[in-house]
């Protein structure tokens, strides 16, 4: 089973997300700021194999969650989601020095969360 972290300041999209995403067949492990992704990330041991990420939060952004992956652990897979309109989503990954992270736009089905997770997962390309 696939692991992935899910961060999301929204608590009830996020708990909706999660729940979607464990019943469509993932392991799911959700963090509410970029902060506290930050914190399970740091921890060596922590392993999962994506991050779906909000790109605008109030306490630590997904923005500088994406720049720490980078530099961090550049082989995770990460999908950022926002809200914004789509040039405010653009530039926020201009800002963090990556136009090539595949993105969603809310709102979107969580089946159609789950198809773009799951085409990352099986994907070398990500």
């Amino acid at each position: 089973m696939s692991k992935v972290l899910l961060v999301d300041d929204e608590k009830s999209l996020n708990a909706v997300l999660s729940r979607g995403l464990t019943y469509e067949g993932f392991e799911v492990i959700s963090a509410f700021s970029g902060n506290e992704a930050l914190e399970l990330l740091s921890d060596s041991e922590f392993v999962v194999d994506l991050v779906v990420s909000d790109l605008y939060m109030d306490e630590g952004g997904g923005q500088q969650l994406i720049k720490w992956l980078k530099e961090n652990r550049p082989n995770l897979k990460v999908l950022a989601i926002s809200g914004e309109d789509k040039e405010s989503f653009m530039s926020a990954l201009d800002l963090v020095g990556d136009e090539g992270i595949p993105t969603m736009e809310k709102p979107f089905m969580v089946s159609q969360l789950a198809d773009v997770v799951r085409g990352m997962l099986n994907s070398n390309l990500f």
